[in-house]
């Protein structure tokens, strides 16, 4: 089930993300920086999970800000984005997407989502290309 996440689930974000930097961090972890990113994006209603049973399998953190340093313009912006690997393939991406489209359309902001990863890049770019326009590259 599709749904923002409560301050109660907080610990189960947490575990989530854990297991994406497992996956495809690149950088060490600072856990009392990642854990205050989480409980804002948590606290501000910008925090969309797939909740499967009471186990929150995927997750979608969004913050509202200014996306590029040479404008004012306001967009939501995506700090994470994460299927646990036992859930791909049953449109949790799609649901996470559409649904953070759909708030960016109410706000009347863009909605930005990056690919940070270093495996299957160009797969999970071609499927974002298939909901949003693609917008630049970064090099690691």
């Amino acid at each position: 089930m599709m749904r923002v996440a409560e301050p109660s689930d907080f610990q189960a974000v947490c575990a989530l993300l854990r297991l994406m930097h497992a996956e495809v961090g690149v950088l060490t972890v600072d856990e009392p920086k990642a854990q205050e990113t989480f409980r804002a994006i948590i606290d501000s209603r910008q925090c969309l999970v797939i909740d499967n049973d009471g186990q929150i399998v995927a997750s979608l953190g969004l913050t509202f800000g200014e996306p590029f340093w040479y404008s004012s313009d306001k967009g939501l912006i995506d700090k994470w984005f994460f299927i646990h690997p036992d859930h791909r393939g049953e449109n949790s991406a799609q649901d996470l997407i559409l649904t953070a489209k759909r708030m960016a359309r109410i706000a009347d902001v863009p909605l930005w989502v990056g690919v940070s990863s270093v495996k299957k890049t160009v797969k999970k770019m071609l499927y974002l290309e298939k909901y949003m326009t693609p917008f630049g590259g970064i090099f690691y």
